[in-house]
């Protein structure tokens, strides 16, 4: 009986070793892994960062840019009132500049819808910056 009892003892004592060592091993995979998709996320994180800066330098040209469109459009519409030239035709007009006031409207009307747009894309774009930058924080602890 005792001789059966060390054997029975023996592959316990042996499996729990093993056990041991397989857990180890296991967790040594699992941190591996760990670190491996850490090094991934730092990888994205860093190349939204720089795609982050790309799009602030994007948008803040394209706000410059805005902001002269608008001014050359308003000095350009500023200059048509004034001289009472039609900004179809180019020709000086008296009377017919009064008759064709509906279609100055809509070329005005085009004209702010165009500014519109790009104030929207604007927008969209702090918009995309804004996620960008809240995603940015959210993966920086790692």
């Amino acid at each position: 009986n005792l001789l059966c009892f060390r054997k029975n003892v023996a592959p316990k004592v042996h499996k729990g070793v093993s056990t041991r060592y397989g857990q180890q091993v296991e967790l040594k995979e699992q941190n591996q892994n760990l670190v491996a998709a850490k090094e991934e996320l730092q990888k994205n994180l860093s190349e939204k960062q720089q795609r982050v800066e790309e799009l602030e330098l994007q948008l803040d040209e394209l706000q410059k840019e805005n902001v002269e469109f608008q001014k050359n459009l308003q000095d350009c519409h500023r200059l048509l009132v004034s001289a009472k030239i039609d900004p179809v035709l180019g020709e000086r007009v008296g009377d017919a500049a009064r008759q064709k006031e509906d279609e100055r409207k809509e070329v005005m009307s085009v004209s702010t819808d165009l500014l519109r747009e790009l104030k929207a894309f604007g927008d969209i774009a702090s918009q995309q910056r804004t996620q960008l930058q809240a995603s940015h924080r959210l993966l920086s602890p790692l």
